[in-house]
């Protein structure tokens, strides 16, 4: 499996991004010109097809519509025209401000990045047990949400906020995985992803708001107010299975994996807001570089950077993620911890007492 299907599969296990109740499944329709008269209107769509589903598909799974942008091959049995219209349009959204972390690398034309969104978890799951064999099991498990893995985003729909955000989760991993020459340690790709989490629709378009990502808050103010943060040295060295399975069933200090990714998140917002932007262009430095293939890995480190063959191990994602930081973050380690646990605690201070749910 890919590294990052991996991550994600931890992260959706562990309920940050919401969670499902599963029911009675929602009628199907055929694609109707209702739907397809909204999405002509959106500039942003290219070209619309019916889609007749994946490959040996059941007999009775639903048709829907393959919806072609700038940049999208959006498979969809989506019913709901409300959200539907707006798919297309926060995608682009979300491709825009992924090349916006890329600049001033210019990226090379790669295809269209193939989403699937189904309209039910039925649908999900029988289109899932296909795409994921022989690790079907593994991905089921996944309680509301999404994954990235094969080259394509696979989710389906859960209220209309989440849908998007874990869209936008997912849609980073792809877009790293397609444009950037180095694949990127755990610590970056997931803090990256969780930077795009919260968004404010704006003009027509989207904005992503990290600062309002209130899920990473509150699970940061949790480990903050327990002591249980992870060092910097821990953190870089990390994945959420890492997580999971140092932690095994033992609940008692609270939520690690929820920790882990509330961490990467306030690291990534710490890079880029510290102390007016002090490490903005480092981490800027650290990005451009893994789209050039110009980090300074050996040449073992540097087949496994470039998906030359089987994914990463974990060795290597704790080894090049502590040592792309050190690269190029001050040495100071225990000075810039200082600094990252005080802007942690600057970005709770003033959350409400419970989280609105």
């Amino acid at each position: 499996m890919k590294w990052a299907a991996v991550i994600v599969f931890i992260l959706l296990v562990s309920g940050m991004m919401g969670c499902i109740h599963q029911g009675a499944s929602q009628p199907t329709v055929q694609p109707s010109d209702r739907r397809i008269s909204l999405l002509q209107k959106q500039p942003v769509v290219k070209n619309i097809s019916n889609w007749n589903g994946p490959e040996n598909c059941p007999e009775d799974f639903p048709d829907g519509l393959t919806i072609i942008t700038s940049h999208y091959r959006i498979h969809t049995t989506l019913t709901d025209p409300l959200i539907l219209k707006r798919v297309p349009v926060f995608l682009e959204s979300c491709w825009r401000a992924y090349t916006e972390l890329t600049e001033p690398a210019r990226l090379a034309p790669a295809g269209h990045l193939t989403v699937y969104l189904f309209n039910t978890r039925e649908e999900w799951e029988t289109f899932t047990r296909q795409h994921t064999s022989p690790y079907a099991d593994t991905y089921l498990k996944i309680r509301a949400g999404a994954y990235y893995t094969k080259g394509a985003c696979v989710a389906w729909q859960l209220s209309r906020q989440s849908s998007f955000s874990i869209l936008a989760h997912e849609g980073w991993h792809q877009f790293s995985d397609r444009y950037l020459t180095y694949r990127l340690p755990a610590w970056l790709d997931e803090g990256l992803a969780t930077s795009f989490e919260a968004f404010q629709w704006q003009n027509g378009g989207v904005r992503f708001v990290p600062a309002a990502n209130a899920g990473r808050l509150y699970a940061l103010r949790d480990a903050v107010n327990t002591n249980q943060l992870f060092s910097i040295d821990q953190l870089l060295a990390l994945d959420a299975g890492r997580v999971l399975s140092d932690s095994g069933h033992d609940t008692t200090n609270g939520n690690q994996v929820d920790t882990y990714y509330a961490q990467v998140y306030a690291l990534i917002r710490f890079l880029r807001e510290y102390n007016y932007f002090q490490y903005y262009q480092n981490l800027r430095r650290i990005i451009y570089d893994a789209h050039n293939g110009d980090w300074p890995l050996s040449e073992s480190d540097r087949e496994q950077a470039r998906q030359l063959g089987p994914a990463p191990t974990r060795d290597w994602n704790a080894r090049v993620g502590k040592l792309i930081f050190n690269h190029y973050l001050p040495t100071d380690q225990h000075n810039l911890y200082s600094q990252y646990v005080a802007f942690c605690q600057s970005l709770i201070a003033h959350l409400p007492q419970e989280q609105n749910q």
